[in-house]
């Protein structure tokens, strides 16, 4: 980013909210969740971030406010890094030097097994420097590869149009397995 972008209006207050933002005190232990805007100001000491940069990210993604929508669950990371490791700064220097994943259990066994699956590819190696990822016949190309697996599946009806009245968990009794049931 050039200087000039920097000291638009919009930006006002970035630079040094983040700067000092390693030496503000860590949140206090009680506290178990806030809203975006309420976090932000807290570790940058200034709301100008929150309402002018992050309020237009998040209204434009969740079409929420800021002062409402859950820090803990939408900025996951940066909250996680707080508690860990006080401040955000220091929480991504520190996941930087221990080269760790950020993954639940669940998530890092299947990153492991995608990984075995797809060595020697390449498709893993050029993985590795993308920041985003996508489909190339976009999100509903993968709805529609689940439809078509599950046309050929004898044991899916598909009811189209059908009011969902309920759903529950059964065990089917000649699998053994758990089954959802509409």
């Amino acid at each position: 980013m050039g200087w000039s972008l920097m000291t638009e209006p919009a930006f006002k207050g970035l630079i040094p909210g983040m700067l000092f933002e390693y030496s503000r005190p860590k949140r206090p232990d009680t506290l178990r969740d806030e809203s975006i805007a309420s976090f932000l100001t807290r570790r940058t000491g200034s709301p100008a971030i929150g309402e002018n940069i992050a309020s237009a990210i998040f209204h434009g993604i969740y079409a929420g406010d800021i002062h409402k929508l859950s820090a803990k669950s939408l900025i996951t990371r940066v909250w996680k890094y707080e508690g860990q490791y006080g401040s955000i700064v220091k929480g991504i220097i520190g996941a930087a030097r221990s080269n760790e994943l950020d993954l639940s259990a669940r998530d890092a066994q299947l990153h492991k097994e995608l990984a075995a699956r797809l060595k020697g590819t390449g498709l893993l190696e050029r993985m590795n420097w993308a920041s985003v990822y996508t489909l190339k016949s976009g999100l509903e190309g993968l709805s529609d590869a689940l439809a078509a697996s599950f046309l050929d599946d004898p044991k899916v009806t598909f009811k189209v149009g059908a009011k969902v009245e309920s759903l529950a968990m059964e065990q089917n009794p000649d699998t053994k397995h758990d089954e959802l049931k509409v």
